[in-house]
């Protein structure tokens, strides 16, 4: 049973990259750049993403993925935002836990751009402060009010509480 899981370990990743180059060719092919573009992307977003299986990935290897993923989002949304993303050089190297970075772009591009349909902008940073590792997500968006505010942070900070927020989890 474990060297079957296994082989459908190696299977599967394979499958979707071998699937994902071949939608690639094939946009090449018809000269749709935008797919082509997009299918890159993903690709390689997948590729930073699943990690080897690992939980913890290298900052430069999650900017990698964040960067793919706002490709993506540029490409769906057409040209209402840009974003920069400022990665320290002394942080690259250091290793967080995966995916958590990623949910606070997602929020900046669902929340933060929301009815934005142009001039919006996303700025991810990462700045190494003595012993700690600082990351900053900001976004141009309309904001919201303290009440809002306040109930994010409550679910945020009440622990065994179900939650679908991904700022939570």
């Amino acid at each position: 049973e474990m060297e079957l899981n296994i082989l459908k370990e190696k299977i599967n990743p394979h499958f979707l990259y071998n699937t994902l180059d071949t939608i690639n060719w094939i946009a090449m092919e018809h000269k749709v750049e935008d797919i082509s573009k997009m299918v890159i992307a993903l690709s390689t977003m997948y590729r930073k993403t699943f990690n080897r299986g690992r939980d913890l990935i290298s900052i430069e290897d999650v900017m990698t993925s964040i960067s793919c993923y706002l490709e993506i989002q540029q490409i769906r949304y057409g040209e209402s935002f840009v974003y920069e993303i400022d990665c320290g050089e002394d942080t690259k190297q250091l290793e967080i836990l995966n995916l958590i970075i990623q949910t606070l772009v997602e929020n900046a591009i669902i929340h933060g751009m929301e009815g934005k349909k142009k001039h919006g902008k996303i700025l991810i940073r990462t700045r190494r402060e003595a012993e700690f590792l600082n990351v900053e997500v900001t976004d141009n968006g309309m904001g919201m009010d303290s009440e809002k505010l306040n109930l994010i942070r409550a679910s945020i900070n009440s622990m065994g509480m179900e939650s679908e927020s991904g700022l939570r989890n």
